[in-house]
């Protein structure tokens, strides 16, 4: 990947998945109504809070202990996820309820959910793999095909006029589905398998971290699930395109910590070389969040605001 390290590509990445969300957002917007758009971003916030108790809470603590090839990281993250899978069975049970209802179309999008689920907790092993092995290759790979593959699926879904939402909801698992032919081309033997007792620390440690996952997932998405309850999915549909420009604020910061999350483990915490990273750290992030305020706040007060939020203006008479 040239002279790009690694916080760069994973920061990258995330900005294209952003670009992505957001085009099939407008994709969808041409469309689908309000409600429907709402529908589908109900599904897809309750499929990432899942994702959080799939994984255990295992991302960061194998990337601080483990340093392993690309191979070995990956099948090290599908044994410690694996008691997690469990969580498959909450959406095939209330689809089979909504079955006996009738109600089709969301018995449906249920058991696509338990499939998304998974391939969501996959994803996330990819990414995990990438970091733990230094290997951009296969992360970049991946995100370029994800990503290529959803907005495709949702050019065609806008081309024939798609308005279902279980039907763009099944796109995104469609893309998904991606992440499980990673992990199918990854089986084979690995150079120099992980010992168990350095598997079972880092899922203790997982377990721990797990109330933080939890926090920091319904920190930045409670609104979206929190939305739908008090004014409706309509206005879920129209939000979600704020909330996800919104996000994207917080993900400069967190791809560095990720990648840096080794080198810190092995180093000196005490050493002031430390100290005087984490300071850096501290002031960059208050920097960051300061200029990006700024940059939405004058789209929000500029003539030109309507890029990010539908206009409130009444014609003039």
């Amino acid at each position: 990947m040239g002279r790009l390290g690694m916080p760069t590509v994973l920061t990258l990445g995330q900005l294209g998945a952003a670009g992505a969300a957001f085009l099939v957002n407008l994709l969808a917007a041409s469309v689908m109504a309000p409600a429907e758009r709402g529908n589908l971003a109900l599904l897809l916030q309750l499929t990432y809070l899942g994702a959080v108790f799939v994984v255990l809470g295992v991302e960061r603590p194998l990337v601080a202990r483990i340093e392993a090839d690309y191979r070995t990281s990956l099948q090290t993250y599908w044994r410690l996820i694996t008691p997690g899978l469990w969580i498959l069975v909450l959406p095939l049970i209330a689809a089979a309820v909504a079955f006996a209802l009738l109600e089709v179309s969301w018995g449906i999008a249920l058991m696509a959910m338990a499939m998304y689920l998974l391939f969501n907790a996959l994803g996330k092993g990819v990414r995990v793999a990438a970091i733990a092995s230094g290997t951009l290759r296969a992360f970049v790979t991946y995100t370029i095909a994800t990503q290529a593959a959803i907005v495709l699926l949702a050019l065609i879904l806008t081309w024939i006029n798609i308005e279902d939402p279980v039907v763009w909801y099944g796109a995104y698992v469609l893309s998904g589905a991606i992440a499980g032919a990673a992990f199918l081309a990854a089986r084979g033997k690995q150079e120099a398998p992980v010992a168990r007792d350095e598997i079972n620390k880092v899922r203790r440690e997982g377990l721990r971290l797990l109330p933080a996952s939890i926090g920091n997932t319904a920190l930045l998405r409670s609104d979206r699930l929190i939305l739908p309850i008090f004014a409706g999915t309509a206005q879920l549909g129209i939000y979600i395109v704020v909330a996800t420009v919104m996000e994207i604020a917080t993900w400069p910061v967190s791809q560095w910590v990720d990648a840096s999350l080794r080198r810190w483990a092995v180093s000196d915490v005490a050493s002031s070389d430390a100290r005087r990273r984490v300071r850096t750290l501290y002031g960059l992030s208050a920097l960051f969040a300061a200029g990006l305020s700024a940059v939405l706040g004058a789209s929000r007060t500029s003539p030109s605001r309507s890029c990010f939020l539908p206009s409130t203006r009444r014609p003039s008479i």
